[in-house]
């Protein structure tokens, strides 16, 4: 039995061996052609590639240095890791694949369907054609166990929102698994930046390539919305009390006055739970908050973009005393701790969000209260 196992060892090492051997000695790049070839076969466009380096990484490791397909992606390196028995009964089965610098390119067209320009099409045909004519790849080919990608870029055009939306993540740092056949998405551990600030995302979800379902967990840290002061936007549309910002602004102590000139609004650091279902994103207790007020709200988002839910605001209490003092109607929607709680409606998009008070309930509870001054003062004048 020892003798057995000896030599079985002895076999193994020697195969290894020969493998390494091949691998170092194999020159992949001179298939580089018949790649190109292939790829544009397949894509239906032009494919660069600047070299092919074959390697023993746990699995066959295949490189590809320089892969461009424009417009929609640009990488510097990919490596994919291959399981190397499979691959002798023809089975392409990968175990990971590395991403190094690429730049991905989005649309969302304005009918809601979801596209990588000049890759989407050409691959959804390549895969019907297979599937009509009996000759489906096998599931396993189809599915990624393990996608990395390191400091890419991907920028998402929206043509459907209205105006057209565009969002660019940088410095993105990805790991996930990906069935291209279901078309399922496996978030773990995933980040960017937006502008300043940065996401983190996991989470699950499906159909990512027409109507995506699903739960995500975003967090997020030091999000500035430029050139919008959210606050001073709903002072400035609570039109019922005439005048209201500049009186504000001229009787708030500067400490406070600053709230509403800032020209920026920033944000504390987020933690959402969002479903996306039916086209959109649903999210329940939603809080954003600021150093100045905290927005709460529970409803949906378009996935174009769009915003157009009910919330509440819920104004910091010193701040919330300040305003009193400088308008003294805004003591009509404090709350028990004596902070500010106004009744808005969030629309917009996500590039450019706004916030309205919602002016009816407004308007009836300074009209109630307006009344009951009026009927207390006849009340008087009759006891006179």
């Amino acid at each position: 039995m020892k003798r057995f196992l000896l030599i079985l060892l002895i076999v193994f090492l020697v195969a290894a061996a020969g493998l390494g051997f091949f691998l170092a000695t194999f020159d992949a790049d001179r298939a580089r052609p018949t790649v190109i070839k292939k790829m544009e076969e397949v894509l239906g466009r032009p494919v660069a590639l600047k070299r092919i380096v074959l390697r023993w990484k746990g699995g066959i490791a295949v490189e590809l240095h320089g892969l461009e397909i424009p417009p929609a992606l640009h990488v510097g390196n990919v490596s994919l890791l291959l399981r190397p028995l499979p691959l002798l009964r023809g089975d392409v089965q990968i175990l990971s694949v590395l991403l190094q610098a690429p730049t991905f390119r989005v649309i969302r067209h304005a009918d809601g369907v979801i596209e990588i320009p000049g890759v989407t099409a050409e691959l959804h045909q390549r895969l019907g054609t297979s599937s009509a004519a009996g000759t489906v790849p096998p599931r396993s080919s189809l599915l990624i166990r393990e996608l990395l990608i390191r400091e890419g870029t991907f920028i998402y055009a929206d043509q459907s929102a209205r105006p057209p939306l565009e969002i660019t993540l940088e410095q993105v740092q990805l790991r996930a698994s990906l069935d291209l056949r279901s078309q399922q998405l496996d978030l773990k551990d995933s980040s960017a930046k937006l502008g300043e600030g940065t996401l983190r995302l996991s989470g699950s979800v499906k159909n990512f390539g027409s109507n995506p379902e699903g739960q995500v967990d975003l967090k997020t840290e030091n999000i500035r919305l430029l050139n919008v002061n959210l606050l001073r936007e709903v002072f400035d549309r609570m039109t019922v009390i005439p005048g209201l910002t500049e009186s504000l602004l001229a009787r708030l102590p500067p400490e406070f006055a600053q709230k509403l000139t800032e020209k920026d609004t920033l944000f504390r650091p987020m933690d959402f739970h969002l479903t996306l279902e039916n086209g959109a994103v649903l999210f329940q207790n939603f809080r954003v908050a600021t150093d100045s007020f905290e927005l709460v709200a529970s409803g949906r988002a378009g996935l174009d973009g769009s915003l157009a839910f009910p919330a509440q605001i819920f104004i910091q209490q010193d701040l919330s005393k300040a305003l009193i003092q400088s308008a003294d109607e805004l003591r009509l929607f404090t709350d028990d701790q004596w902070r500010i709680v106004l009744p808005v409606r969030v629309g917009g998009t996500v590039q450019k969000p706004s916030v309205s008070p919602d002016l009816q309930v407004v308007a009836e509870k300074l009209f109630s209260a307006k009344a009951q001054d009026l009927v207390g003062e006849l009340l008087n004048k009759i006891n006179e």
